[in-house]
């Protein structure tokens, strides 16, 4: 079995690296447009094959079957992302002291377990992440800075392992933050209110709901950006200017050009150009 990353990077000095985990799926073209959009930034984006032989399942049967001996295994799975991490430092345009990750579902849970043993890793964020800790646990002091952005109906984390999530991180001294996004949930969210309150952590664990006024909820911002290559009538975009938003948007072929007035009421990017 071979693994295999895609890394996308320019040349030119030295950058930070981005590890890109992705969902169960496996490394998909999702994750290797990721690690070109950080590439663009000035990151160096890998795109990380955890399967092997760029292996990438087809439906949902597939994706577990493939994951499966990796969350029973979780030694083995260590390995091989730190297997990735000592290789990538070898990358000539690399700065191995400015590493960084994120990942998706299965990917969270690969992200946070290189958080877990790699002191040098600098920070992590997770989507919709698996939270769960290895059986076996390192003791010492987890580095990395961890953002974990969670919706509040996620099947694949239970109440249990949200709170596990808060009692390792704050046991081994991270800096930390949970962001939980959606409505109470059988009454999830008051339980985890009193958990929270219990163990001081209203800085860690910050509640972001839903909102059916999405014009209310723009004032509180300064800018619109809407990163879509295509669309076809963005009534968003209506809405941000209706309250004085400007915006900034792709110039797809159809749409954003026909509701922003460029360099008036907003900005017109040539599309695709992120530079």
């Amino acid at each position: 079995m071979r693994l295999e990353a895609t890394v996308a990077l320019e040349p030119g000095h030295k950058k930070p690296i981005i590890l890109i985990f992705p969902t169960w799926a496996g490394r998909d073209v999702f994750v290797e447009e990721k690690a070109v959009e950080l590439a663009h930034l000035g990151y160096i984006g890998c795109a990380m094959d955890l399967y092997g032989n760029g292996m990438v399942g087809k439906n949902n049967e597939e994706n577990l079957k493939l994951m499966t001996p990796l969350i029973n295994n979780r030694s083995m799975l260590q390995k091989r992302i730190l297997a990735y991490r000592s290789l990538l430092n070898k990358i000539a345009e690399a700065d191995e002291n400015q590493v960084g990750a994120m990942g998706y579902c299965f990917g969270g849970l690969c992200g946070l377990d290189l958080a877990r043993c790699d002191e040098n890793l600098k920070a992590v964020v997770i989507f919709h992440g698996i939270l769960n800790a290895p059986k076996e646990r390192s003791s010492f002091p987890i580095r990395a800075k961890v953002l974990v952005l969670h919706g509040s109906q996620d099947p694949m984390v239970s109440q249990e392992e949200i709170y596990g999530f808060q009692k390792e991180m704050t046991e081994r001294n991270a800096d930390w933050q949970l962001h939980i996004f959606g409505d109470d949930y059988l009454d999830t969210k008051h339980q985890l209110e009193l958990l929270i309150k219990d163990n001081n952590l209203e800085s860690n664990v910050i509640f972001k709901g839903t909102t059916d006024n999405m014009q209310l909820k723009m004032l509180d911002y300064s800018l619109y950006l809407m990163t879509s290559n295509t669309e076809c009538f963005p009534m968003v975009l209506l809405e941000a200017l209706s309250v004085g938003l400007p915006v900034v948007s792709f110039d797809c072929p159809t749409g954003p050009r026909n509701i922003v007035s460029n360099q008036i009421d907003g900005v017109l990017v040539p599309n695709g150009d992120i530079e």
